[in-house]
């Protein structure tokens, strides 16, 4: 459908094996995953977070 899309951005609910082996089937992808820091609390401004949401907003 977007096959001029290979990098994704996701956040910590995507992190896993599960994820990557299904990427792996349909192609040349990578994820990159965000994660919080173990220390944060509540609401925490990330990096590329912004895209993420920006992202799910258009479709």
């Amino acid at each position: 459908m977007f096959p001029w899309l290979r990098h994704l951005i996701g956040d910590g609910g995507y992190a896993g094996e599960k994820l990557r082996g299904a990427l792996a089937e349909l192609g040349r992808w990578t994820i990159e995953i965000v994660k919080r820091g173990d220390r944060a609390e509540g609401f925490v401004v990330l990096p590329q977070r912004r895209i993420v949401e920006r992202s799910f907003a258009w479709l």
